[in-house]
């Protein structure tokens, strides 16, 4: 060590340290992984430069710390491991590369070391990638390979034009890097679309900033608008935090009081404010500050309210009680997936046999049905459209009976199913094809009264198993998943599983036999149908046996 206190963080420093290990019998026995993390919240990685007259094994091993501690040091350290020339023209925020902690990165040297030049190879079992602009998409390679090329500097080696990259454990990255959410409104003016990113944890109130002012990203750019005017710019210290209050400064056309200010002002506050060193937020736009902005809010989601379906009706859950809904007409015997508004107690919909059922509670309501065919729960989107299957497309129903179909692709997949968000900005799709039932993504594309003519940006997400029994919300911005998994000694089980959008997964166990799914605000409510009809709801980490007087048990949206 190096003569300053070093203060070991046990799973990252492991994780650093296995990926400097080798065994290659050209390699020289590379040096410890020499982390600290001050004591600051959150922790931050920190690395020493090159030692003198390290070898190329050993250089590189040590350029792999620098690199996972660079986020907290803007790569300056990582930046002592390049030649003169390449530490200049290096951009390693340009991509991540991130590896599976629990394995080791493997070092060979490619190519003999010579007088004055040599090649490292570096390959490691991939978890997922990260852009310039903070999108993470998880792997879709079975391997991570760089080679780097070395040169000797004034008697050093030193790595000499690297890719525009970096190479970090799943547990460094975690460590400098925070999943936050920038906010866009929707083209209806009404709510905040969340555009997930993965930004450093050092200086994060400026990198959202940076990230408004650069716009949304390609996923979700259908679905929203920009409040921040095109032309601003950010300088070089966006964001200021005294006492928690953050003075924010851009530089731009002022926006005219009214919705256009109103707008802006809630997407930065709202964006700036998931930063718990934030609870207040000043805007300043070419020095103009925007104090008579009118406060907005997102819509009041229902996402909790549990619907519930005995034969012949339809209600609201209290515990275990069922209180019944005044319909015009009770649902038929065998009627299945119940559904209602995520914003309006008096919107639902549900499924009998091949036909969707459709009824807004008022006086004089009357039932709207549509023949579907077959396919699973509707799902109410905020707007009052109530999307289907249909013939392996896609329809959306109005409760006055208008019936759109919506399309977007050429040539379109077939669906099975279709779960719109809470915001209804994206829609869950588990394609048709029995062998290959794989779970996707869309942007709905909508007029400015949420009225949806398309889908965009069509997506299969990475690293969900193709075969996909069902899917729904957890919120406007996670989902869970229920997926066949095939064990080792060749039975086969389901499996929970559950994703934040532009993050990472976890699974765990659900139910025997579940084929149904369905989540509220997050995924703690969450209830499960299996084959034989037997129903379950999650309490914690348990899951609990419904009556089995109940037919269906289903949360909004």
């Amino acid at each position: 060590m190096k003569g300053r206190p070093l203060i070991l963080v046990s799973l990252l420093v492991l994780a650093l340290f296995a990926a400097a290990c080798t065994s290659l019998p050209k390699a020289s026995e590379p040096a410890p992984f020499d982390v600290s993390a001050h004591t600051t919240n959150p922790v931050e990685l920190s690395a020493d430069g090159p030692a003198r007259n390290s070898d190329p094994m050993t250089l590189v091993s040590d350029f792999l710390l620098a690199c996972a501690a660079g986020a907290n040091d803007d790569f300056a350290t990582a930046r002592l491991f390049l030649s003169s020339d390449s530490s200049q023209r290096w951009h390693p925020e340009q991509q991540v590369l991130i590896y599976d902690t629990a394995s080791r990165p493997t070092l060979t040297l490619s190519s003999p070391a010579g007088e004055n030049t040599a090649e490292v190879s570096i390959s490691a079992v991939p978890v997922a990638s990260l852009d310039a602009s903070g999108v993470l998409s998880r792997a879709e390679s079975s391997q991570i390979s760089q080679t780097l090329s070395l040169v000797k500097e004034s008697g050093q080696w030193r790595i000499s034009a690297p890719q525009d990259s970096f190479i970090v454990s799943k547990a460094s990255f975690l460590a400098s890097y925070e999943r936050v959410n920038l906010y866009f409104p929707a083209h209806s003016g009404d709510a905040l679309i969340a555009d997930p990113r993965w930004l450093p944890s050092r200086r994060l109130a400026s990198h959202l900033i940076e990230g408004l002012v650069e716009g949304p990203s390609n996923a979700v750019a259908d679905a929203v608008s920009n409040a921040i005017p095109a032309g601003t710019t950010v300088p070089s210290a966006p964001v200021e935090v005294t006492d928690r209050i953050a003075k924010v400064h851009v530089e731009g056309p002022v926006p005219p009081e009214g919705t256009a200010r109103d707008l802006l002002v809630w997407q930065i506050t709202s964006t700036l404010e998931q930063s718990p060193s934030i609870t207040q937020v000043e805007i300043l736009v070419s020095d103009v500050e925007l104090k008579d902005a009118a406060p907005l809010k997102d819509p009041s989601y229902l996402l909790d309210t549990r619907l519930g379906m005995l034969s012949g009706a339809i209600g609201t859950l209290n515990a275990t009680n069922l209180m019944s809904l005044p319909l015009s007409t009770p649902p038929a015997e065998g009627a299945r997936h119940p559904s209602m508004s995520p914003v309006d107690r008096g919107l639902f919909a549900w499924r009998e046999g091949e036909e969707l059922v459709v009824e807004r509670i008022e006086e004089d309501a009357t039932q709207v049905r549509v023949l579907v065919g077959g396919g699973g729960a509707p799902s109410i989107d905020r707007f009052g459209w109530t999307w289907s299957a249909k013939g392996g497309g896609l329809a959306a129903v109005s409760s006055q009976g208008e019936v759109l179909e919506i399309s977007g692709f050429d040539p379109s997949p077939l669906f099975s199913r279709v779960a719109v968000s809470p915001d209804g900005a994206r829609a869950l799709l588990i394609g048709a094809d029995r062998s290959d039932k794989s779970l996707m993504i869309a942007t709905i594309v909508r007029d400015r009264h949420g009225k949806p003519t398309s889908l965009s940006s069509l997506s299969v997400i990475e690293g969900i198993a193709s075969m996909v029994e069902d899917a729904s919300w957890a919120g406007t911005d996670a989902f869970v998943v229920l997926r066949r998994k095939q064990n080792e000694d060749g039975t086969g089980s389901v499996e929970l599983a559950e994703v934040q959008l532009g993050g990472f997964l976890t699974a765990s166990s659900a139910p025997e036999g579940a084929e149904e799914i369905s989540a509220g605000s997050g995924p703690g409510n969450v209830c499960t149908r299996t084959h034989t009809g037997t129903l379950h709801c999650r309490s914690g980490a348990l899951w609990q046996d419904m009556p089995s007087g109940l037919v269906d048990i289903r949360y909004p949206g």
